[in-house]
């Protein structure tokens, strides 16, 4: 997957080292990559970060993210990137 964000174990103050910023995140167990998302309206790279692990913290070992300020069609490349490679969505994203 052509995606070169940095992965990092999911600890509170690293999610709070995210910048303010949109883009789009990635949520890993492991070596599995199981979410993609975009920031939305005024939401930052912060903020999805923790709407998202509060709903899937238990299954996140990692997170990663890039900036970008078209983050919804960041968000479809790297799906169809992930769709083509394994002919599925990511787990999270079903």
């Amino acid at each position: 997957m052509a995606t070169h964000s940095r992965k990092w174990l999911v600890l509170a103050a690293l999610v709070a080292l995210a910048p303010d910023t949109p883009g789009v995140i990635e949520l890993w167990d492991d070596d599995e990559l199981v979410y993609v998302g975009a920031t939305r309206r005024k939401e930052t790279l912060r903020t999805e970060l923790e709407r998202e692990l509060a709903a899937h913290a238990a299954q996140a070992t990692h997170f990663g993210w890039q900036i970008t300020f078209d983050p919804e069609a960041r968000e479809r490349e790297l799906l169809a990137e992930f769709e083509l490679q394994y002919h599925r969505r990511p787990r999270f994203n079903s």
